[in-house]
């Protein structure tokens, strides 16, 4: 193993170059409120093949050559003076070679922060976006590389520029930076490749069995280091595609290629597939053994050789997208129910065992004893079969795709015939299948279909929390479909723009901003490129939060008074306007609570103060909190709470629901009182029993509060099965004025579950006031907390 040279300087400043720009604009100019830089690396070799960066065997170093036209990093500036972490991208516009010395040009906005980071990722294509921190930046190694006989895919060659620290943008003076490689090389020389006259090598693949190879991942910037390996479409796969690279001597070729970093040691296996244009693959699995071992490490290159002598092509499956059977071609062979006849046309090798049909003509299938191995045999497909269409001049009862010559076989579809076209549902993935009938169907044709179903593998519901813009654009959706898919449809307005990447088979999507106040879907559709198959995906988007609780605001009666309320949204609201600034402040928000400061004793109770206003950016929606205070010398709302802790004090466990309990809050001069009952198990509850004629009352009786009762919260769980309350309800808890089960019922309380669950009688509605009372209930509950506000 050698190691390479790990990094490379580069320094960056305010100067223009000129070269190969990815627009029309030319990258001299500065637009307003922009500083242009310019980041020059590392010489490269004179008389070096056109590769962009390449390993250089001899000076065992990275090398730039060509005319820099497909050269771009991705620059990265960020603002630790910023409250959060404020990171701007930029991909270079321009790569111009040089007195040996590669130039990218790249534009930032004009930022006077004197807390500036700076870092880059390369290739620019390999930088997938940040996480708002260089401690946490997405780049992608693709699993599908194009080396070339002496180096690797520059494309694949992912390095990051370890981060530097500034107090100004550079706009005179330079910097430098330092590139380490986050890829691990591998030479793999393949010898003795058994390929005939007129063979070519098509591709080779690399495969680790549960080793990530490649994919997305995080890179810590500052470190260098990967925090997060293949986090998304992680590959144990290498492709080296060798198409456009010419004749390869398969005596003996290097395959380049870069991976994350892992190692196999003894026992670990890998696999290497040689594909060629004859469509034929030359598998080789290696198992290490002894001391043997592979470890690919970032910035170094591990070599090693594969002999391919004795190892024979096996001819791949039919790569034909569509393939069609038809009674026409296969008449004149000797069909009979008891013997399988193979028959290959354009689409595949068919195996037809079934009898020449006379009344109708056609392939006659049937499931007596007889004919119990009666089929069509579909041909070996390299791609995912997704259709299959059958005519039919005669409907047995049933047609049936099954993975094996077997009806006890794994059934892949079944559809009722009729005469005419027919054609399957497919859901599941498979290659071949034997077509079986239930009872007599004479079949005219068959045709199969491959490779164009899109099949999408989770779009979950898009909410618009964080988006403080026009737009905002969700994670990459992984999609399965064989062939190139396109972007042929969506709705505009929610959904507002797609793109597919159809080398790593994802889909983004933008939306716009929900401020309608209701749920609402958008769609995609997607189309194949090989056979104009789609799919349209629901995109879900759901309601914008926008509320504050509680309502209003009660302040109590003397300066200094304070009350809370929480503020949600999905939205950045502007700052709060009070109406009334000389009366009460609004500070906050801390974890979304704001606090109300009453500035000033209060006057008659109930008097109104002011206001506080939110609005909402994007849409200017207002909600307005109206602030009233009590009277000097009340403090507004109380609070008293019955804890399950104090609960246990008050246990008198095996005695029943004939003797009263009591729990006496000392701090607040409060007496609670119960004749409910308590398992010796279960000292933390009350259990209420069931409200009948036949029996006495349990109940809880409240303290005298000094003010009326505003609302009770419980926290309940049944004690016994369905009763009264309603269809499906397991019982009510009431309030009453005395502990007689005829007396007047106040209020009633909603239904619950067996799990726990809260249950609210809210006093707002009522005309009279109550400054205590007596729970009670129509079923059995256990009461494991109670809070009164007063």
């Amino acid at each position: 193993m050698k190691t390479l040279s790990k990094m490379m300087s580069i320094a960056v400043a305010a100067m223009a170059f000129t070269g190969c720009s990815k627009d029309s604009t030319n990258p001299e100019i500065e637009k307003p409120g922009t500083v242009t830089m310019t980041v020059i690396a590392s010489d490269k070799i004179e008389n070096a093949p056109l590769t962009r960066t390449h390993y250089d065997e001899i000076t065992q170093k990275i090398q730039w050559d060509g005319d820099g036209s497909t050269e771009f990093i991705q620059f990265l500036e960020q603002d630790n003076a910023a409250a959060t972490p404020a990171l701007q991208a930029a991909e270079s516009t321009s790569c111009t070679l040089t007195a040996g010395k590669a130039s990218f040009t790249v534009t930032l906005k004009e930022n006077p922060s004197t807390n500036l980071t700076y870092a880059a990722v390369y290739p620019a294509g390999n930088y997938v976006t940040d996480n708002q921190s260089l401690s946490k930046v997405k780049v992608n190694l693709p699993a599908t590389q194009t080396p070339i006989a002496t180096s690797f895919d520059p494309n694949a060659d992912l390095m990051v520029a370890r981060a530097v620290q500034m107090t100004s943008q550079p706009k005179t003076e330079p910097i430098s930076l330092s590139f380490g490689r986050v890829a691990a090389l591998g030479k793999m020389t393949i010898t003795n490749l058994g390929l005939a006259a007129d063979e070519t090598v098509k591709s080779v693949s690399f495969t680790a069995a549960g080793k990530v190879l490649a994919g997305r991942s995080y890179v810590d910037i500052a470190t260098g280091r990967i925090i997060e390996i293949g986090y998304f479409s992680p590959s144990d796969r290498i492709i080296m595609d060798f198409s456009a690279a010419g004749t390869i001597a398969p005596a003996s070729f290097p395959a380049w290629f870069t991976c994350y970093p892992c190692s196999l040691a003894a026992n670990d296996s890998f696999t290497l597939v040689v594909t060629s244009s004859a469509n034929k693959t030359y598998t080789k699995q290696v198992t290490l053994s002894g001391a043997q071992k592979l470890v690919f490490t970032p910035g170094d290159i591990t070599t090693f050789s594969v002999n391919m002598a004795g190892i024979a092509g096996e001819t791949q499956a039919s790569d034909a997208k569509i393939a069609t059977l038809t009674y026409e071609e296969v008449k004149s062979l000797n069909l009979a129910y008891a013997t399988p006849v193979e028959y290959t046309n354009t689409g595949g090798t068919w195996v037809v065992q079934a009898y020449k049909g006379t009344n109708p003509v056609g392939m006659q299938l049937n499931n007596n004893t007889n004919a119990k191995n009666s089929h069509i045999q579909l041909p070996v497909f390299s791609k995912p079969i997704t259709s299959v269409s059958v005519e039919i001049a005669k409907a047995g009862t049933s047609l049936t795709l099954y993975a094996a010559n077997d009806t006890g076989s794994n059934a892949y579809a079944t559809l009722s015939p009729v005469v005419g076209a027919n054609t399957f549902t497919v859901t599941e993935n498979f290659n071949t299948a034997y077509l079986k009938s239930s009872g007599v169907t004479v079949i005219t044709s068959v045709t199969v279909t491959t490779g164009a179903t899109i099949r999408i593998a989770d779009i979950k519901d898009v909410a618009a929390t964080g988006v403080t813009g026009a737009s905002a654009t969700y994670e990459p959706v992984s999609f399965t479909g064989e062939d190139d898919t396109a972007v042929t449809a969506f709705d505009g307005t929610i959904v507002t723009a797609v793109s597919v990447d159809n080398t790593t088979k994802t889909l983004t999507y933008t939306v716009s901003p929900n401020y309608t106040g209701t749920a609402r879907e958008g769609s995609i559709t997607l189309t194949s490129a090989d056979n104009d198959a789609t799919v349209t995906i629901k995109v879900s988007q759901k309601a914008d939060q926008f509320e504050v609780s509680p309502a209003s605001i009660t302040l109590g009666g003397d300066s200094g008074a304070t009350a809370e309320f929480t503020l949600t949204s999905d939205f950045e609201v502007d700052a709060p306007d009070v109406s009334a600034p000389d009366k009460f402040s609004v500070s906050g928000p801390v974890d979304n609570v704001y606090t109300v400061t009453a500035l000033a004793d209060g006057g008659a109770a109930e008097a109104e103060l002011g206001t506080i206003t939110f609005t909402r950016k994007g849409d200017d929606k207002e909600i307005v909190i109206p602030v009233s205070q009590v009277a000097k010398g009340d403090v507004g709302i109380s609070i008293a709470e019955l804890t399950s802790d104090n609960m246990t004090a008050m246990s008198n466990a095996g005695s029943g629901y004939n003797t009263e309990k009591t729990y006496v809050d000392a701090l607040n001069n409060l007496t609670w009182s119960t004749n409910g009952y308590q398992s010796t198990s279960q000292k933390n509850m009350i259990q209420l029993r069931v409200r009948t004629n036949n029996s006495g009352v349990s109940w809880i009786k409240l303290p005298e509060f000094t003010k009326e009762i505003k609302k009770i919260t419980f926290v309940v769980t049944n004690a016994s099965a369905n009763s009264a309350g309603g269809a499906g309800a397991k019982g009510l808890l009431y309030f009453q004025t005395t502990n007689a089960k005829d007396a007047a019922i106040v209020l009633s309380g909603g239904d619950a579950s067996n799990a726990i669950k809260e249950v609210v009688l809210d006093f707002a509605t009522l005309t009279s006031g109550y400054t205590t009372g007596y729970i009670t209930a129509s079923a059995g509950f256990r009461i494991w907390n109670i809070k009164v506000e007063y």
